[in-house]
């Protein structure tokens, strides 16, 4: 039977408003399609086998995924962002209130109070540098990042850290960051958005230093 969605055209209006077109891939031919994908500095889909085009996006693509479902994790759809480096964004915008799956039901999407939340954080990250992060899950791998003052990882879920990223979001002081491991002590340090830790190696991280440079430290220091 597969999934019938329902909510589309509010984040068709919304995206079309802001200069964004409006493209049905089933239409198109394979050709026009790619062509569209690699051509394109920013995209917004459902998240599902339209994300899966971030594998033609130029790297620092701006994608938008708006997740239709509230328990679908897609673990491979954050490595093929990885690999590709484009620049992506998860967004439940679920209203679901009846059983439904990736596979199988009816879904409701639609402005969600993360959508909303999503829009002023990317306003807000806009008009200032703010401190972005991510992290390696064992077993989930890289999660979408997320900026200060919000939870980066899972706390239900007790899944060990093993890797993450810390950048500012545009040009701003340097970011050092070192791990702790307890049969190797601390690591060399990594600067701006280089990953601190290991992946593939089922190492968990015990201890974490960042800091900032010395023009950043003074002004921290006078606030």
């Amino acid at each position: 039977m597969g999934v019938r969605l329902f909510g589309e055209n509010y984040f068709e209006d919304f995206f079309a408003k802001r200069g964004f077109t409006i493209t049905s891939p089933e239409q198109l031919s394979i050709r026009e399609q790619l062509e569209l994908v690699v051509g394109a500095d920013e995209i917004a889909s459902t998240l599902g086998s339209l994300s899966h085009f971030s594998l033609f996006c130029k790297p620092a693509t701006k994608f938008i995924m708006l997740n239709k479902d509230h328990d679908t994790t897609v673990p491979f759809q954050y490595l093929i962002n990885e690999a590709t480096g484009v620049d992506w964004y998860i967004v439940d915008v679920a209203k679901n209130f009846m059983y439904t799956n990736r596979y199988l039901g009816v879904c409701l999407i639609g402005s969600t109070s993360e959508w909303k939340k999503s829009l002023l954080e990317r306003q807000e990250a806009e008009n200032r540098a703010v401190l972005c992060y991510s992290v390696h899950l064992a077993r989930l791998g890289w999660l979408p990042p997320n900026i200060e003052g919000h939870v980066c990882g899972s706390v239900e879920r007790n899944l060990d850290i093993q890797a993450l990223r810390i950048n500012f979001s545009k040009p701003f002081h340097k970011v050092y960051c070192s791990v702790y491991y307890p049969t190797e002590g601390w690591t060399e340090e990594v600067i701006n958005d280089e990953a601190a830790g290991t992946t593939g190696k089922s190492k968990s991280i015990f201890g974490l230093k960042i800091r900032l440079d010395e023009t950043g430290a003074q002004n921290v220091e006078n606030k």
